[in-house]
């Protein structure tokens, strides 16, 4: 019963610490872009690593958490292993997400 209202707490006050900073800086974005198309990519891309960034933290401290309140149970450990192969995952793409868009921003900036 408590560890259920600790993961719930530590749920909720991790998504209000990390996202709240984000949420105010997409309220900076230009609506009104009127730069290039690199530009425009780059700057999305930003803000999508952001996201990404502040997400994945999120989940590297509840993987954590999981392998914590496992306590040497086999099917908990499991369950934290797995989190923690989808935390790399999700690391991986986000980095590709960057290296695809670097390279389609290359692309467009020579044709354009």
């Amino acid at each position: 019963m408590i560890t259920k209202r600790i993961k719930h707490f530590v749920k909720i006050s991790g998504c209000v610490v990390l996202i709240s900073p984000l949420i105010a800086s997409a309220a900076m974005i230009n609506i009104g872009y009127s730069g290039t198309l690199t530009q425009l990519i780059a700057d999305i891309t930003v803000q999508v690593v952001r996201i990404g960034a502040a997400l994945l933290t999120i989940m590297i401290v509840w993987t954590g958490f999981l392998f914590v309140t496992s306590q040497g149970v086999p099917g908990e450990i499991e369950k934290a292993k797995k989190s923690l192969w989808y935390v790399v995952i999700g690391g991986g793409i986000l980095l590709g997400a960057t290296a695809l868009a670097a390279v389609i921003s290359g692309t467009f900036g020579s044709i354009f």
